[in-house]
């Protein structure tokens, strides 16, 4: 209703050029090579908020006010690629938030990321599309100042999507290294089975995203704005984010970390 309420704005002010942001993973659990050019395909999907974005997208394009539609679909974003900065939790956040909460009831070495990855039911050889915040933002002002690259719709993910494995790695090594850990001789310390147990209940609402992602095509996104790479996210770029997360407390005390001069690598230069 969210979308209805700005459509109906935008015909009371006379205002037919639409830029709409939606996400990537309107495509439900579809796999294979997923084209920009598709919405509403038959699709299932994962969960509801899947299928509230293509109910947005289709009362958006079905508006016959609206002159020049832009669509901009970004998969999971997460952190700054050059400082790790990041303003929200989710996704990424969650999975490191979870293990710096349970750590300092465990004792380190007594759970691994391959324990991780097993317990959720991942395969390590799984990917997930990761985008880093600075170029999603990069992308969409280059679009919104650009007038021949409206009109289009635009998956806004990176051609070389995350290993799991990396994730459960980095996710491992970013809590044992930053987040207190219990002593062996506290009587408190939990195993590894209570481990498993907590992943398994405070990850539920993810359940759904806990699978590998398909091969999203990038025409648009490469022809119009090829000129802004997407920034590698590598072991140390999601090294840094998750531990921004840690030493902000996810969120908790922002006012330990200043924003450097210039944020935008994918602008850099």
């Amino acid at each position: 209703m969210g979308t209805a309420h700005v459509l109906e704005l935008a015909r009371a002010a006379g205002i037919g050029t639409f830029h709409h942001v939606s996400t990537a993973y309107v495509c439900g659990l579809r796999t294979g090579r997923i084209m920009e050019t598709e919405l509403d395909v038959g699709q299932r999907y994962g969960n509801d908020y899947e299928r509230s974005k293509v109910e947005a997208e289709a009362v958006v394009r079905r508006a016959s006010h609206i002159r020049s539609l832009t669509v901009l679909r970004p998969s999971i974003i997460v952190g700054d690629s050059r400082t790790g900065y990041t303003s929200t939790y989710h996704g990424l956040f969650a999975v490191v938030r979870l293990g710096h909460t349970m750590l300092p009831r465990m004792v380190i070495g007594s759970t691994s990321s391959k324990s991780l990855l097993r317990i959720l039911g991942i395969d390590a050889r799984d990917r997930k599309n990761f985008v880093p915040v600075d170029w999603v933002s990069a992308v969409i002002a280059h679009v919104l100042r650009t007038p021949a690259a409206q009109g289009r719709t635009y998956h806004l993910t990176h051609p070389q999507p995350v290993p799991t494995e990396l994730i459960a790695r980095v996710t491992q090594e970013a809590v044992e290294r930053f987040s207190p850990s219990a002593s062996p001789d506290d009587p408190d310390v939990r195993d590894e089975r209570w481990f498993a147990d907590t992943m398994r209940s405070q990850l539920g609402v993810y359940r759904s995203y806990l699978r590998s992602d398909p091969e999203f095509d990038r025409s648009a996104t490469a022809a119009h704005a090829g000129h802004i790479p997407c920034p590698e996210l590598d072991h140390d770029a999601l090294l840094r984010m998750a531990r921004f997360a840690i030493e902000c407390e996810f969120g908790r005390r922002p006012e330990t970390w200043r924003l450097p001069e210039s944020t935008c690598g994918a602008c850099a230069g």
